[in-house]
């Protein structure tokens, strides 16, 4: 049987991944749960086009879009841009439920869980605090609506990375290429339509999107918004894998993967962060060069100051007396890490052969 490449197939795919991992009560929930969640969405969202029109006629000038491989900096550096007042970014609840009417509906249930600070979704130990009430990265919309996400197999479905029938989920289904062309213009409209929503809802002037995994879909990104500014963030390919390895095995569902299925996880991770890197690299050069710019996570956590200076410029942001506080609150000077990674020996990774497999990203920006 030939599997639609779209919503309904990764849904089908995921049902058989757990399936297959003996994830029998997993497997239940999702086919009883997410359906009805798919369908409610829908439902209103399409209320928002009937009584809601005007939210269509939204233009959306420059959007700002953040993006590097999983744990380069990018949670930071967006929590940093957020603050700015003209950037409209979105919260988790936002993601979970878009459409403008279901929210008013549901606004005595999210002040209640507010009011009694049952918010948490994740805990710092898995990467970064996600809340409700607090900004997050656009990836959610694509991941909840369309299951259209690296997130599918990263976290939420780790069993497809140990399942040989499946591990090649992503360079299959997911990334840019004809096959998944379709799917991805589907989805970029889906999250188009939301950006309107929520600078109808604000009336601030500019999104800003924190969306790692959207480089798989950077092409088809540039062209529904020609306006955009890209900024990436690069890191040492090294502690990229061990930042992620070790976050992985903290966070949900990472953490319910038992020993054999963590090596299985690591090799085909292994793979797909070469992957990430290639595509990256491939985005850039297709860019025109004012429509980007890359900063290197080094460069983020010691020269914070003249690297938004940089930003600044890039973006044409106006150094306020808020502004200039910003760089002082969040100087990472200011702060040591949380995380304790493991190191290269756990893992059983090699430094000579990380730089064998990632020489084109050593030789391009760690010369």
């Amino acid at each position: 049987m030939k599997i639609p490449n779209n919503t309904l197939g990764l849904f089908v795919i995921s049902i058989i991944v757990l399936l297959r991992s003996r994830k029998i009560v997993f497997a239940i929930l999702f086919l009883t749960i997410y359906p009805f969640y798919y369908l409610i969405n829908s439902l209103f969202l399409f209320l928002d086009k009937i009584f809601i029109p005007s939210h269509r006629e939204i233009k959306i000038n420059n959007p700002v879009l953040i993006m590097g491989v999983n744990r380069s900096g990018t949670t930071f550096f967006h929590k940093v841009l957020s603050n700015l007042d003209q950037f409209q970014s979105n919260t988790t609840w936002d993601y979970i439920f878009p459409s403008i009417i279901l929210r008013k509906i549901l606004n005595p249930v999210y002040c209640l869980l507010v009011k009694f600070q049952l918010t948490s979704v994740e805990g710092r130990k898995g990467g970064h605090t996600v809340k409700i009430n607090k900004i997050e990265e656009d990836e959610m919309l694509l991941f909840l609506h369309r299951l259209d996400s690296q997130w599918i197999s990263n976290h939420f479905i780790p069993w497809y990375k140990t399942d040989k029938k499946f591990s090649n989920l992503s360079s299959k289904f997911l990334i840019n290429n004809s096959s998944n062309m379709n799917r991805h213009r589907d989805s970029v409209d889906f999250l188009k339509q939301f950006w309107k929503k929520q600078l109808y809802l604000s009336n601030k002037s500019q999104i800003l999107s924190k969306a790692n995994p959207f480089i798989f879909k950077g092409q088809t990104i540039q062209s529904t918004f020609p306006n955009i500014k890209m900024i990436f963030l690069i890191r040492d390919p090294k502690e990229v894998l061990v930042s992620y390895f070790s976050m992985q095995e903290k966070i949900k569902f990472g953490n319910r993967l038992n020993t054999n299925e963590r090596i299985l996880y690591r090799e085909s991770a292994y793979k797909e962060i070469q992957i990430w890197y290639k595509e990256t690299e491939k985005l850039i050069k297709e860019l025109k060069p004012d429509s980007f710019m890359v900063i290197k996570y080094s460069d983020l956590m010691q020269n914070f100051q003249w690297v938004m200076n940089n930003v600044s410029a890039f973006l044409d942001l106006q150094q306020s007396k808020h502004f200039k506080e910003l760089l002082s609150e969040y100087d990472p000077s200011n702060y040591s890490s949380e995380h304790k990674n493991f190191d290269l020996e756990y893992f059983n990774l090699l430094e000579k052969k990380i730089h064998q497999d990632f020489d084109f990203v050593y030789k391009k920006y760690f010369n």
